[in-house]
């Protein structure tokens, strides 16, 4: 982290006096402290990067972000976040929607989930000050059940594939010119288990092109194997580099 912060002031210094860029790529990159709770008790480091490319009435983005403890040369905390998504815009306010996201944990109940998905995306409510996208449709889901006990949980494979049903939201509120909260959520619902997601950002500009984050990601499962934590909470505070369209 004390190499993360020089890194992004400076950058967001030499970003203050540069013209907003125009070109098609857009993104952000961030780097903080993170303390997680339920299955995984630890202070971590936390990255997290995002970028998008628009192209007329298609966009595509793409994000990942890392969380990683240890203490005494043993991991504490070990969670991983992927996912791609591509949106094209047929009416004002209407997009069509495909999306993959996967995502690793080595201390939840899941080794990893793994989701495809195509719907609508619906632009509900439009900037400046406002903005609320909302999306849904089927899909698909791939998951790995962790089991500690000796006797395994599933008869021949713990990989498990099941169609689910995929909502989403996004709210976006700027209230002053440098500072806007961000709430996201998310529901996954499959005949084996439902995933609920819901991601809160409260961000600050601090110099150029360079914020202040405040984070509270909760994630809540409704089936785990016998020991482990329903829901699992992370709790950040990081410093973001922005870039691109605003």
């Amino acid at each position: 982290m004390r190499h993360v912060l020089p890194i992004l002031l400076l950058a967001g210094a030499a970003g203050a006096h540069a013209e907003e860029a125009t070109g098609p790529w857009s993104g952000t990159g961030s780097g903080g402290y993170l303390a997680t709770a339920g299955n995984a008790l630890a202070k971590a480091s936390c990255l997290k990067a995002a970028v998008a490319y628009e192209a007329g009435r298609w966009t595509h983005s793409a994000g990942a972000t890392a969380n990683l403890a240890s203490q005494q040369g043993d991991s504490t905390a070990e969670a991983y976040t992927a996912g791609l998504k591509s949106r094209f815009n047929f009416a004002e306010r209407w997009d069509a929607v495909g999306s993959a996201d996967w995502i690793g944990d080595r201390f939840s109940a899941y080794e990893y989930q793994v989701y495809e998905a195509a719907g609508l995306g619906w632009h509900a409510i439009v900037p400046p000050k406002h903005r609320l996208d909302l999306e849904a449709g089927p899909g698909f889901r791939q998951t790995k059940l962790r089991d500690v006990s000796a006797t395994p949980l599933l008869d021949e494979s713990d990989t498990q594939t099941d169609v689910i049903g995929l909502a989403r939201l996004e709210y976006e509120w700027t209230f002053s010119e440098n500072a806007r909260f961000l709430q996201k959520g998310s529901v996954i619902a499959g005949s084996d288990n439902t995933l609920y997601e819901s991601i809160s950002e409260l961000k600050a500009g601090l110099v150029g092109n360079i914020a202040l984050v405040l984070g509270y990601i909760v994630r809540h499962n409704t089936v785990v194997a016998p020991g482990f934590e329903k829901t699992d909470t992370q709790t950040t505070v990081s410093l973001e580099y922005a870039f691109g369209k605003k």
